[in-house]
């Protein structure tokens, strides 16, 4: 999951954001999956930021 988030490129970013919110939402927002959403939110692509920011993180 880090190694695509960090990676830079768009499409991996996306990946990383849906992976993120799918796993994340499932297990009920563990802090691991809730990091993930906030570091894709200072991702280099703009789609990948408005994706991170447009996940609801559940409370936790």
């Amino acid at each position: 999951m880090r190694t695509l988030s960090r990676d830079g490129g768009l499409v991996e970013g996306l990946l990383a954001s849906g992976l993120a919110t799918a796993l994340g939402s499932r297990l009920g927002w563990p802090e691991v999956w809730r990091a993930a959403v906030l570091e894709l939110r200072r991702h280099p692509e703009p789609d990948v930021r408005e994706t991170a920011y447009g996940t609801v993180l559940g409370s936790g």
